[in-house]
């Protein structure tokens, strides 16, 4: 009997019996593993620009997943509203090992779409964390996220989102005349007192000074 297991316990075990008088000898190995149990749920954290409480139609929904360190690694699945998440929908990052224990992280992104948040209704996302041993799996420890749309659907909004195409874009507003500076010829008012053309006469020159 093994007392204090700890993780360095894990490996292969033989146990050997001789008899007395013959000297036969039979043994028998197994393998010994040793499961450390997180100590807690997983966290969900939104990533930048995911917010709980303004989801709306169309948005894409970022959410990670982290579980705490455990031994074998955790297996983390997403439910939304109680159901699978389509597997496109998650990436699941290699587990960063810390003194023989692991810390699993999974993504999730997903578009909220009109049937989630029909009539203002929220969404709840879940992680659960399992992990996996010979005779099945673990007790699963679970984390949920609720997501709220930013305000409730109208009836009309619902409609719209179901049974009508969307709006054809707006036509380009025409470009404006281009604008021409007014120019006006002034004569200047000098040269018409000094010089008409209509008279051949000009000023009197002054003679040189000798």
């Amino acid at each position: 009997m093994l007392e204090r297991v700890g993780l360095d316990s894990a490996g292969v075990y033989k146990c050997e019996v001789m008899a007395d008088t013959s000297f036969q000898t039979e043994f028998r190995e197994a393998n010994m593993t040793v499961i450390y149990v997180p100590d807690g749920p997983p966290t969900i954290a939104p990533a930048l620009g995911t917010h709980s409480h303004n989801i709306t139609v169309g948005q894409r929904v970022t959410l990670r997943c982290s579980s705490r360190p455990a031994n074998p690694p955790p297996l983390l699945t997403w439910l939304i509203n109680g159901r699978h998440v389509n597997s496109s929908w998650v990436s699941v990052e290699s587990p960063v090992f810390q003194r023989d224990l692991a810390r699993v992280s999974s993504k999730l992104t997903f578009p909220v779409t009109p049937d989630l948040v029909v009539g203002g209704r929220g969404v709840e996302v879940t992680c659960i964390a399992t992990q996996a041993t010979r005779e099945g799996h673990t007790t699963p420890l679970r984390a949920s996220f609720p997501l709220h749309p930013s305000s409730p659907m109208s009836f009309w909004e619902n409609f719209q989102q179901w049974f009508l195409p969307p709006p054809p874009p707006l036509p380009p507003s025409p470009a404006a005349p281009a604008c021409r500076p007014a120019v006006s010829a002034v004569s200047p008012p000098l040269l018409k007192g000094l010089y008409s053309p209509l008279s051949s006469s000009k000023l009197p020159m002054r003679s040189p000074i000798a």
